[in-house]
This record gives structure tokens, sequence and C-alpha cells, in this order.
């Protein structure tokens, strides 16, 4: 019963390392935001290269911090929906004792 509180300390147990799938939608869209910021970082020359720059690692922090609140929101919820299961009788109708 503690296997995964055990791989978790072990730091075993690391989502943030999955790889996505070939041939999705989310490959296709990952390809098209490269292709277009590498064509704009061409473009840009001097003062606006540099504020290019910095808004992209602006945005990646942002991602950072968004990514981490949505899997703790997740993760929060999650525990929720397990603590309420063990709740029994709690609702408009309870089991008849046959």
């Amino acid at each position: 019963m503690r296997k995964i509180l055990e791989e978790l300390w072990q730091g075993n147990v690391a989502p943030q390392t999955r790889q996505f799938n070939r041939g999705t939608h989310y490959e296709e869209a990952l390809k098209m935001m490269c292709k277009n910021e590498e064509k704009l970082n061409n473009m840009l020359e001097g003062k606006e290269k540099e504020i290019f720059e910095k808004f992209c690692g602006c945005r990646d922090e942002v991602d950072k911090y968004t990514e981490e609140d949505i899997f703790v929101t997740g993760f929060r919820l999650g525990a929720r929906i397990i603590v309420e299961s063990f709740y029994e009788n709690d609702g408009l109708f309870s089991e008849i004792d046959a």
C-alpha cells in the first residue's frame, strides 16, 4: 500500500519527464510555434531581438508557474474525490437492508 509513497520519496515518480506522442495535434502545434518563433527571431535585430528574447524567457517562466499550479490543483481535486468517496450514507438515499 505504501509503494507509491516510497517511490515518490525515492524520486522515482516524475510525471514531468513524459514525452508527447508523435503525429498528434500537440506535435503539429509545437512545430508551428517553433517555426514561427524562429522566423520572428530571424527578422529582428538589436534592441527588438533582445526584447523578444526577454519576452520568451518570461513566457517560459509564466508557463512553469502555471503548469505547477495546474498540477497542484489537479492533485488536490483528486485527493478530495478520494476522501469524499469514503463517506457513506450522507446523501438523500440509503441502502436497503435485505
